[in-house]
């Protein structure tokens, strides 16, 4: 495709668009009550966005115009890529609607749209990221376990390899023109060798790494995952990461080999609803503390809330992601990319009828390679390994904390202690090397989980490191509850400071600890931050990654 011509297209599709409005005016009707969409007024509707998107992605190959085309204004392109499915989903619908078999609601429609209108005036007006080009870097599979530099990524798992709606445009495509360095593919049998061979080339030729995720169930034998190492070597050797998603019962009983095969991955993998954040983030220290690696890969990235404000749900969203990352992931599967009637096999709720979500999680996808030098002094080791027995999962559910282990995750939380999750009468010799402390954990601890906190900090009170940490505090100097924060050192040897409020209410608090400098600035948001150790303002759901003014 000549690319000038693929420029010049969009160029003159921005005086053509500018300034057109997709919807038609609001009516004065209740909000609460209205009207049925009519289908000729929606055909026409979706007829006028699927020109709009030709006018800015083109029609001849949106690879092509969207990687190179787009390829300084990353956050637009993703936008843009975003906008093209959910305009393909919406002639779909439309399709369906006419043979009295829509799959979408009348109020997801108007969502859609809405969120469409919004969408082409924001590419409209994008601006260039300056030097911020995330297409350059270039990301092996063995990158995500290794302890590197490597930025936590996140890859969009949709088990399609085209739509029926662009033979150009597929899964991989869509993964190439937002700029992410994977793509993740189900490790199914509907593919022909030849044909999942040349897919993971491409992958590799534009820099990527490929991620063939394998099946998983209660039980599920890591050995089943080797086998698929010879199919896409050698050519693509290095580039390919094999990925077994393990529920937590199986992270508790499957034998996990010490050191798994260079090219493999164990994934924790996410409810496909979601979990409170305690529960969440004890998840995450279980596959840290089995496995004994600092970085981890999570299958599924799905707590993503159905309800509240589009506001809310979109800050909580970019929150979920922000905490992983600083919290240990190096690779996050999302899936549900998909219509209500594409793909397979699925639990995860559709993403493309929700463009909000999906553009929020792209756009802090981009962020986090955007500021993967700050999250880097982040990585350091829990002072406190918790050993728990296959009872602390659900009995009924072998995804699912049970019960009891709940109110001590919440606490140890509230406490501001980071920990991980070990195995009881594990024989790893390594466990007293790697922490501070060891506290055993069984059910006869759901009686009193106060007194287990009492307890835990008695037996952290001789460690330094636990002593001296830096904590977030309300203004009365209470622990701050439903507060995410790590510590870390910058390369000067200064403290930084990762805070995050996991709640749907404005703070105002404090950080205690010595050794903080009077004025930090807050990277994400760009804005100084005076004296937080006499407040520290945050809104709902919202991150701050505190760095020292040099």
């Amino acid at each position: 495709m000549n690319i000038c011509c693929a420029l010049g297209r969009r160029k003159a599709g921005l005086l053509l668009l500018a300034g057109i409005s997709l919807l038609h005016p609001a009516t004065n009707l209740a909000p609460a009550d209205p009207p049925p969409v009519d289908a000729t007024q929606l055909r026409a509707r979706i007829e006028r966005l699927a020109d709009r998107v030709a006018e800015l992605a083109g029609t001849d190959d949106l690879i092509d115009t969207l990687h190179f085309g787009w390829f300084d204004r990353p956050y637009a392109r993703s936008t843009l890529a975003v906008l093209v499915k959910t305009t393909h989903a919406l002639q779909r619908e439309v399709h369906l609607r006419d043979r009295h078999n829509g799959a979408i609601s009348d109020a997801t429609l108007r969502t859609m749209l809405e969120w469409a209108d919004r969408a082409v005036r924001q590419v409209l007006a994008s601006e260039s990221t300056g030097r911020f080009r995330p297409h350059r870097l270039r990301v092996a599979g063995d990158d995500f376990l290794a302890p590197s530099s490597t930025p936590a990524l996140l890859g969009f798992v949709d088990r399609m390899t085209a739509t029926s709606y662009h033979r150009s445009f597929g899964d991989l495509d869509l993964a190439a023109a937002m700029g992410f360095r994977v793509y993740p593919r189900m490790d199914s049998a509907v593919l022909p060798d030849n044909v999942e061979r040349l897919l993971v080339e491409r992958a590799r030729t534009l820099g990527m790494a490929a991620i063939l995720v394998t099946g998983s169930g209660p039980h599920a034998d890591y050995v089943i995952s080797r086998g698929r190492s010879d199919k896409s070597a050698p050519s693509s050797a290095g580039y390919t990461l094999i990925v077994q998603p393990l529920t937590l019962r199986a992270f508790l009983e499957t034998p996990v080999p010490p050191s798994a095969e260079p090219g493999h991955a164990l994934a924790v993998i996410d409810p496909p609803f979601g979990e409170d954040w305690p529960s969440s983030l004890a998840r995450r220290a279980l596959v840290r503390g089995v496995l004994g690696q600092m970085r981890y890969v999570a299958d599924g990235c799905s707590s993503f809330p159905e309800h509240g404000s589009v506001l809310d749900r979109s800050a909580r969203t970019a929150a979920i992601l922000w905490v992983s990352a600083l919290d240990g992931q190096s690779l996050g599967l999302v899936h549900g990319w998909r219509d209500l009637r594409d793909g397979s096999g699925s639990l995860y709720p559709s993403l493309i009828v929700d463009p909000t979500a999906a553009e929020t999680i792209a756009h802090t996808a981009l962020d986090l390679v955007r500021w993967a030098e700050y999250l880097t002094p982040f990585r350091s080791a829990p002072v406190l390994a918790v050993a728990v027995g296959d009872d602390a999962v659900d009995s009924r559910d072998a995804n699912a904390w049970a019960d009891w282990v709940k109110p001590i995750w919440s606490g140890l939380l509230s406490h501001q202690i980071r920990f991980d999750v070990v195995r009881q009468n594990t024989a790893d010799e390594q466990i007293g090397r790697r922490y501070a402390a060891v506290f055993p954990l069984s059910p006869q601890d759901a009686a009193d989980p106060g007194s287990v906190l009492l307890r835990i900090e008695r037996l952290l009170a001789a460690h330094r490191e636990h002593v001296d940490r830096i904590t977030v505090r309300e203004l009365d100097g209470r622990l701050a509850a439903d507060v995410f924060v790590r510590e870390g050192r910058t390369s000067s040897g200064l403290r930084c400071l990762a805070v995050a409020n996991l709640s749907e209410q404005p703070r105002q608090l404090r950080l205690h600890g010595e050794a903080l400098p009077g004025t930090m600035r807050d990277i994400v948001s760009a804005t100084e931050v005076r004296d937080p150790t006499a407040r520290l303002s945050l809104e709902p759901w919202q991150v701050r990654l505190l760095w020292p003014e040099s």
